[in-house]
């Protein structure tokens, strides 16, 4: 329990980047009144709001496609927007393995029929072969 006249916040630095449209204007002079110990909790609360906006713009929606993948190594696509969680299903109709990995190397195979799911990446960063032919692999993702 708080007493009347004793303070609540005590040496607190709080360093904040220029964040545009804050509701809540800094606080600039205290008293460590209740109003005041207010105002800059209601200030701390619109910063995390503004940030969580900011990174919602470059967390990207579900995205879905079919890829039709040959022997030369290709990136599942062009997106570079961070992925929470993106699942590869080898299409049961294949008939080879799907080999994942990086630009440099694919090496962990993916058989007909077989998923497989990656967790925080990009799209751009995933990369598939097919071990003969031209094989399809499904992928789904969502953001964050």
């Amino acid at each position: 329990m708080v007493r009347k006249g004793t303070r609540l916040l005590e040496s607190i630095d709080v360093t904040v980047a220029t964040i545009e449209e804050l509701k809540t204007p800094a606080p600039t002079v205290s008293d460590k009144d209740s109003a005041d110990v207010g105002q800059k909790i209601r200030y701390l609360i619109d910063q995390v709001e503004a940030i969580k906006a900011k990174i919602q713009e470059q967390v990207a929606d579900l995205f879905a496609k079919d890829l039709s993948v040959g022997t030369t190594a290709i990136p599942v696509d062009t997106d570079s927007k961070y992925r929470v969680e993106v699942t590869l299903l080898a299409d049961s109709g294949n008939t080879d393995v799907v080999y994942v990995g990086t630009a440099t190397s694919q090496l962990f195979p993916l058989a007909p029929g077989a998923s497989l799911s990656i967790l925080r990446t990009s799209l751009n960063k995933i990369y598939l072969r097919a071990a003969s032919g031209t094989q399809t692999v499904h992928v789904i993702c969502g953001g964050a």
